[in-house]
């Protein structure tokens, strides 16, 4: 359970602190030129956290029917679309680098795009076929708070027209 803690904690910060540069350029005020530098950084560390939290740490085991097994490929839908949002965006895109003149300066459209916030769904769904293949209901479990901290809360935040 502790990484879902990890996974809230690093979803907070993430969202907290583009909000903060967004509203009050608070980065750039305090770190001038280094301030996407710093918010890259301090981004690495929570999310490296959790990702070595997801792999280190074994995970509760809540049994699902062997038979939805092949539901697992479900994972090939969500990393295909984590990659194709990636690879339109850029490295500046998927870290906000909008709020702080870089990346993408209009909002995406057409392809994968025509999704609502593509990437986040495709952690959501990778989760979900992550369950399938593990046969551990668990990942439905971070499926569905991937869902709802990502594109619910952190969606909302990060969205560029708003």
């Amino acid at each position: 359970m502790k990484v879902i803690l990890l996974f809230i904690i690093a979803v907070v910060i993430n969202a907290v602190t583009v909000y903060l540069q967004r509203k009050s350029r608070i980065y750039t005020r305090l770190f001038g030129k280094y301030d996407w530098f710093v918010h890259v950084t301090l981004l690495s560390v929570v999310w490296g956290l959790f990702v070595t939290g997801l792999i280190l740490t074994e995970p509760p085991t809540w049994k699902l029917p062997a038979a939805l097994r092949p539901f697992g490929v479900l994972s090939l839908v969500g990393i295909y679309l984590i990659i194709a949002t990636g690879s339109r965006l850029g490295t500046a895109g998927i870290l906000n680098g909008w709020f702080f003149g870089r990346g993408p300066k209009e909002h995406l459209r057409g392809g994968v795009f025509r999704l609502k916030s593509p990437m986040y769904t495709g952690f959501a769904i990778l989760f979900a076929g992550a369950a399938f293949w593990q046969e551990n209901s668990f990942y439905l479990l971070m499926a569905a708070l991937s869902f709802l901290l990502l594109n619910v809360f952190q969606a909302r935040i990060e969205q560029p027209s708003n």
